[in-house]
């Protein structure tokens, strides 16, 4: 019996080992895996600062990069022609892609579901219908009125900043 269960623990731990070290097998850069079971999560969600973390990781790593979250291999990159290919190009092979816990929401119920917030075929269906209604043209024509309304957006909060209570809802 002890002899199986030293078995069953150096299996357990050669395992978690290579699941770890996934990306680095693959000549991918990561950062160092700080617990087989959470994996990168410690650092990554330290003080709340999830973005400032992947952006130093970025300048440290690259590009291109993965972490682990828990048990989940993520592959994290800021390169904006692979972005195209996979968002653009390659979109029809992709049914997902990650949302972070604080925004997950009741994907048939809740009335709040948007693009951002969809997963599965819910968000492809949104992103092809999004897709096709942005234009590179369209975008640019509607530039100009999304500026207006930021900067009147920002003198109505400049002229208010003062007052405990702002209104900025339309």
């Amino acid at each position: 019996m002890l002899k199986l269960t030293k078995v069953i623990l150096i299996l357990a731990y050669l395992y978690l080992w290579h699941r770890c070290n996934y990306f680095a097998s693959r000549n991918i850069p990561q950062p160092p895996v700080t617990s087989y079971f959470l994996g990168n999560l410690d650092e990554l969600e330290k003080n709340g600062k999830h973005m400032d973390q992947l952006r130093q990781w970025d300048t440290e790593y690259g590009k291109l990069f993965g972490i682990m979250e828990g048990s989940h291999r993520v592959l994290v990159t800021s390169d904006a022609n692979l972005l195209h290919e996979v968002l653009v190009k390659q979109f029809p092979i992709f049914q997902s892609r990650k949302i972070h816990a604080s925004f997950v929401i009741n994907q048939k119920k809740d009335p709040r579901l948007n693009l951002f917030l969809a997963e599965g075929k819910t968000w492809k269906r949104l992103r092809g219908l999004i897709t096709r209604a942005l234009t590179v043209k369209q975008i640019k024509q509607i530039d100009p009125i999304i500026k207006e309304a930021s900067h009147e957006l920002l003198d109505h909060v400049r002229e208010n900043r003062n007052d405990h209570k702002m209104n900025i809802q339309p």
